[in-house]
């Protein structure tokens, strides 16, 4: 089976932890919910290494608190394997890394894909495509205080505010004081 390290801590222990078998991280991305982060490229190759260890790992912005809530990520060598050939189809030849988001139910094609070196802002913003984050109440991307400040005022009873329901985060299908916790718990680490 598949080993997905998930960690809530905003300085998490250690590096992200990339699976390497296709259907290891398929398979963890269906049963936690998740979408897959494929990177296919080489160790040998600087472009690959820095997205997958410096950009991956960044924490502002929070590319990899992002990751850790939203994606199984996938490292497929490409002189390894040929797992990633499904999702380079049409690209020609083309500068490594190959990235792309994945559907785990739609598994035969991509959300979308890039390659070469990202940016780490634009690719920050691509991962957080259609993913719910825990604690984003007010919708602004990534965790604020502005989502502490919402939570509590949703629980003291104020009404007509705009409220993102995906940032919630104990599974009680409301907004309360759990949230504005949540938050600055966050925002202190």
């Amino acid at each position: 089976g598949a080993q997905v390290s998930f960690t809530t801590s905003g300085g998490s222990s250690g590096p992200l932890n990339w699976i390497t078998s296709k259907s290891d991280a398929f398979s963890a991305a269906q049963s936690s919910g998740k979408l897959v982060l494929l990177l296919a490229g080489r160790e040998t190759c600087g472009y690959t290494t820095y997205m997958r260890d410096t950009v991956c790992e960044m924490p502002d912005p929070a590319v990899k608190e992002v990751i850790l809530e939203g994606y199984i990520p996938w490292f497929s060598d490409v002189d390894t394997s040929t797992e990633w050939g499904t999702y380079s189809t049409g690209l020609g030849g083309f500068t490594l890394p190959l990235i792309c988001r994945i559907d785990p139910d739609n598994p035969d094609t991509y959300l979308d894909r890039t390659t070469g070196v990202q940016d780490a802002t634009v690719f920050y913003s691509r991962l957080l495509n259609g993913i719910a984050i825990r604690g984003d109440i007010n919708d602004i991307p990534g965790l604020d205080l502005g989502d502490a400040i919402l939570a509590l005022q949703v629980s003291a009873g104020l009404t007509g505010l705009s409220v993102n329901m995906d940032g919630e985060v104990n599974g009680d299908f409301r907004i309360g004081p759990e949230e504005a916790i949540y938050v600055l718990r966050k925002l202190s680490q």
